[in-house]
């Protein structure tokens, strides 16, 4: 054919939404085969409790679901191999559906399980993963300074794991130096701080019943004391209330958001310089919001932006326990000066009253009178 290949798409049954990424696909003439390759960012990360139906088919943009119809016979727009449409509901009963994975045989029996005359659909009952063994990938350097370096690495299996370092092809002085253990997980970050200055250091990063990897990197000889560009921050109301927070960096570089003065989120590792934060639904008044970011040799950068929430049932919302530092709190503190100020002027009445009796009780002492003299 000519022209460019057709588009390689995962499509969620949930939602209908489709996506490019997290899913290749390649083929071998002389086999006969299509692989495809399945990222666990489109199948989830908890692959043990799921079970699984991946269907293959061809992309239609004007067909149902965006399938390319399978119909008893190959035409311009359809698919052959499968059956048309019943004939006293023209409803399509076999899948449009060319192959499915499977862990072994039974895909040819399960795809012509259908039944036309009967009006019965096919039944896919997928296929359970596999017990998966621990193992790290995707480690890398993600930044180096002239005393940190920022590291990351993710695991198949989630679990606690940990990070080693020492100079260069020097083994580690024992088990427990120069060690940090990271939280229990599938994706896992770690900054290593008070390096030296232009040195080799290699990495040792482990997991239970997995095999070692090791990095090495070189810290730079360039001590590095500007800031990141904090850039293009923007604050969004949704429609509930909540605020979607986003912004550049230069560099990769932390995060950190406050409302106020109060912190509601924090990144502490410098992975990346595309940011953005959603909150917890806010109130309908205004709001003040300051973002900062850091790299990895400490340079901080900061910037704010005011946002005004007015949605439809907004006043409803309950703010998030921890103070949000609302502007609005200017007008609980007027309504209470009124109180405030009626208990002062109580207090001086009855000062003013005290004075007046004991000024009283002098006058009638100095008559002679006086009971004390």
């Amino acid at each position: 054919g000519t022209g460019e290949p057709g588009a390689v798409l995962a499509v969620q049954s949930e939602t209908g939404s489709t996506s490019s990424r997290g899913i290749d696909v390649s083929g071998d003439i002389d086999a006969k085969t299509i692989t495809f390759t399945v990222s666990k960012d489109v199948i989830g990360d908890d692959i043990p409790n799921y079970r699984y139906i991946v269907v293959i088919g061809s992309q239609d943009g004007f067909g149902t679901g965006k399938w390319r119809d399978v119909d008893a016979s190959p035409s311009t727009w359809t698919l052959g191999g499968g059956s048309d449409p019943a004939s006293d509901d023209g409803i399509d009963y076999d899948p449009n559906i060319i192959d499915m994975i499977l862990n072994g045989s039974g895909q040819e029996a399960m795809l012509s399980s259908y039944d036309v005359d009967g009006h019965e659909y096919a039944k896919l009952t997928g296929f359970e993963m596999p017990e998966i063994p621990q193992q790290i990938f995707g480690a890398s350097i993600e930044t180096v300074t002239s005393s940190s370096a920022v590291i990351t690495w993710s695991t198949t299996v989630s679990d606690s794991t940990s990070i080693q370092f020492a100079l260069a092809d020097v083994q580690p002085v024992d088990s427990s130096t120069n060690r940090v253990e990271t939280a229990s997980g599938t994706d896992h970050a770690v900054t290593l701080t008070e390096l030296d200055v232009g040195t080799a250091y290699w990495v040792f990063i482990q997991a239970d019943d997995a095999d070692d990897i090791i990095l090495y990197f070189n810290t730079s000889n360039v001590v590095d004391e500007t800031a990141p560009e904090l850039l293009n921050l923007d604050a969004e109301v949704l429609e509930d209330g909540r605020i979607q927070v986003t912004w550049y960096t230069s560099e990769s570089a932390t995060e950190e958001v406050l409302i106020g003065t109060t912190s509601i989120h924090e990144d502490a590792f410098a992975t990346k310089k595309n940011h953005q934060f959603v909150t917890e639904p806010y109130a309908n008044g205004e709001y003040s919001i300051t973002v900062r970011s850091a790299d990895a040799s400490g340079n901080m950068n900061e910037s704010s932006i005011s946002i005004t929430i007015a949605v439809e049932g907004g006043d409803g919302n309950t703010n998030p326990t921890t103070p949000n530092d609302s502007t609005n709190q200017t007008d609980e503190d007027d309504k209470s000066s009124p109180m405030s100020s009626g208990i002062v002027q109580i207090g001086l009445l009855i000062t003013v009253l005290v004075l007046l009796v004991a000024f009283v009780r002098v006058r009638n002492g100095q008559d002679g009178d006086d009971k004390w003299n």
